[in-house]
């Protein structure tokens, strides 16, 4: 092996150790901002109680009460309806820009990539922080650029659905 090859496989092993060393931070990052606080959630459902709550309850009826309170009944069937109309058309969406992405060459391809990675790995509350900041009453939208209705639309059906399918693409 030439002494040129050589120092070719070791940045190409430096290269990939980074690359490993970025996906444990990215995956640690990930872990203590959304599996943890998920898997807690997930753990009070199964055993209510387990983080110290005093509040005695029969573990998995809590679950069934959904279906006998009509609010939470109402809840359940519009967060579905959410869920069904963003899967639609999120994967419309990230169909269409995985197509032009792949098929068709312009500058900010990366800038695409990028902004496709950060929405994957960026806690969605953090997001929806921004969306209540922009399009809240007082938000940027109405003070900054005088848009006054903004939160109207924002925070309809349709403007929930929307703002769900910008945020879920990258799934796609």
């Amino acid at each position: 092996m030439s002494p040129r090859n050589s120092g070719k496989l070791r940045s190409a092993a430096h290269r990939g150790q980074a690359e490993g060393a970025i996906g444990w931070i990215v995956l640690s990052v990930l872990a203590v901002l959304i599996i943890l606080p998920l898997g807690s959630v997930l753990l009070q459902i199964v055993s209510p109680g387990f983080f110290g709550n005093t509040e005695k309850a029969d573990g998995m009826s809590l679950l069934f009460e959904v279906f006998e309170k009509p609010l939470w009944y109402k809840a359940l069937g519009n967060s579905m309806s959410l869920g069904i109309w963003t899967t639609f058309f999120g994967t419309a969406f990230g169909a269409f820009l995985a197509n032009f992405r792949v098929k068709w060459e312009f500058k900010t391809a990366k800038l695409l990539d990028i902004a496709a990675w950060i929405l994957m790995i960026m806690p969605s509350f953090i997001i929806a922080q921004g969306w209540v900041y922009f399009a809240s009453g007082n938000g940027i939208a109405r003070s900054w650029l005088h848009w006054n209705n903004i939160n109207s639309l924002v925070f309809s059906f349709p403007g929930l659905v929307f703002i769900m399918v910008l945020n879920k693409f990258p799934f796609a």
